[in-house]
């Protein structure tokens, strides 16, 4: 019975398979087909830095052939044109891996034929050596990192927003407390105030004027209107922080207010030495 022709080749990504295919061939395809499935740059230069391998995603992205490479410095191909920075990059890179050393680096690079899309990549160069140590080969391999790269950037961004607000909220803090702080010096004046008059009236045994009676009632009543103001500002506080408080100038006549506040002590002060 005649064996199935289709089981005497195959064909994957452009290399053919034979099954007459010697040992040696067989493997270097099977290389081949493993380095051109392959979804990151993947390449192998010599010590020098001459193109020797480079699988066909990276060819394919730029539109071209591994002939167009082969045997050219890697840092002129058209990837690293991109500019003059990552150009100078590989070339430092090559020359470190030549030594003995594992580079790794972000980098630039174009990632089409008409260099209109550019990526960010996790570029490395691994240095290949000999039975002695000696270093024959570099591979040099790449993966697209540019949305991690932009999702880093946004994160820095918000924590830099974040940063700011946290500031502001703890700025906030201090002016509240602050604020309540004034508050409650204010809200002890006018209790102060109420206190000492209504206490004289309270003791009094007679001795009072109709006229000073009045006045304390009058600094006793001036006062408590005074605490209902300080109560009536803290829920305006409220209302300011909700938003649904609206701010409106009024003119004012500091000398009457000036007035007004001494006219406050004055009961009190008649009764400090002095």
């Amino acid at each position: 019975m005649p064996r199935d022709p289709s089981a005497q080749r195959i064909v994957v990504r452009g290399t053919e398979i034979i099954a007459s295919d010697p040992v040696r061939l067989r493997l270097q395809k099977l290389a081949r087909i493993t380095l051109d499935s392959m979804v990151q740059f993947v390449g192998l230069l010599d010590v020098s830095g001459t193109v020797l391998e480079i699988n066909k995603v990276a060819l394919d992205a730029v539109g071209i052939k591994l002939s167009d490479v082969e045997g050219k410095p890697f840092w002129t191909t058209f990837w690293w044109q991109v500019s003059e920075e990552a150009n100078q990059g590989i070339r430092d890179a090559i020359a470190r891996a030549a030594q003995g050393e594992f580079v790794r680096w972000d980098t630039p690079l174009y990632a089409s034929a008409d260099g209109s899309v550019t990526i960010i990549i996790d570029a490395s160069l691994m240095p290949v050596t000999d039975e002695t140590g000696k270093v024959v080969f570099i591979c040099a391999e790449g993966r697209d990192i540019t949305q991690k790269k932009a999702q880093e950037l946004e994160i820095a961004h918000k924590n830099i927003e974040l940063q700011g607000l946290l500031a502001r909220i703890r700025e906030l803090d201090e002016i509240k407390a602050q604020f309540f702080a004034n508050v409650s010096h204010e809200l002890r004046t006018p209790l102060a105030l109420i206190i000492g008059p209504a206490q004289r009236l309270i003791e009094d045994a007679g001795t009072m004027s109709a006229v000073e009676r009045r006045e304390s009632a009058e600094v006793v009543a001036r006062n408590a209107r005074m605490l209902l103001k300080h109560v009536n500002d803290l829920l305006d506080m409220s209302k300011l922080e909700a938003r649904k408080l609206k701010i409106e100038l009024q003119d004012i006549d500091v000398a009457a207010l000036v007035r007004l506040v001494a006219s406050h002590f004055a009961i009190l002060a008649e009764d400090r030495p002095g």
